[in-house]
């Protein structure tokens, strides 16, 4: 399993335990042998959504909504990356069309409205996350991930790093804490192949903590050695 691939299902897991639905979206192009752009990660997350068995609150960090239905477009930048959105998504309104079209939560009216709002700030943001409010209490985001960044540098635009996706996944999953209304500890493979490995490396740290890309990634070289 290849670096980043190993940091998009990272990014799906984490959103996974943050309450997201998660996909990833092809945004298709009429060249052949082409796409216009491609959606590492598209996540919605329904504001009524909790889990308190698990006795873990939403990350803080993705600012979870007790009111908005939250649509994140999501993309996942390996370390030297430019931390930016694909210029398919600041440059071509195709591809926001296609990917809100295929949300299914707007009409062609609205969608044109959205485009026109969320494009801009995809191009050009800094401190906070390129963000807009829709219609029927939607609001719509862009959503950098960085698990190979360790943590956020002053002179970084936003995102979410390695040592936020890390903690979090690790306080969900860790069997050295024994919530009474939600085991840890079953079968790991009902994850379904590709997470069952990453689950099982989080299951394995215990006292160790959660680790980071690194570990992770000789963690699933061994595994895959045996």
């Amino acid at each position: 399993m290849d670096k980043g691939k190993v940091q998009e299902l990272l990014v799906t897991l984490y959103l996974r335990l943050n309450g997201y639905f998660t996909s990833g979206f092809i945004v298709h192009s009429p060249k052949k042998g082409r796409n216009r752009t491609e959606v590492d990660v598209l996540a919605v997350r329904f504001p009524a959504n909790r889990e308190p068995e698990r006795q873990v609150e939403p990350a803080p960090e993705l600012d979870p909504s007790t009111t908005v239905t939250d649509i994140v477009i999501g993309e996942v930048k390996s370390k030297g990356r430019p931390l930016q959105f694909n210029e398919g998504l600041t440059s071509t309104p195709e591809s926001l069309t296609s990917i809100l079209r295929w949300v299914g939560l707007f009409d062609d009216t609205e969608i044109h409205d959205l485009v026109l709002k969320l494009m801009p700030q995809f191009a050009s943001w800094s401190d906070r996350p390129p963000m807009i409010d829709g219609p029927r209490t939607t609001r719509l985001r862009g959503l950098l991930f960085s698990p190979e960044r360790l943590s956020r540098q002053p002179d970084e635009r936003w995102h979410v790093s390695g040592e936020q996706v890390f903690g979090f996944i690790f306080r969900c999953l860790s069997t050295s804490v024994r919530p009474p209304a939600c085991s840890r500890v079953y079968d790991f493979g009902q994850w379904g192949y590709p997470l069952a490995p990453i689950i099982r490396y989080f299951k394995s740290r215990k006292k160790q903590g959660p680790g980071d890309l690194q570990a992770l990634l000789a963690y699933l070289r061994d595994d895959e050695a045996l």
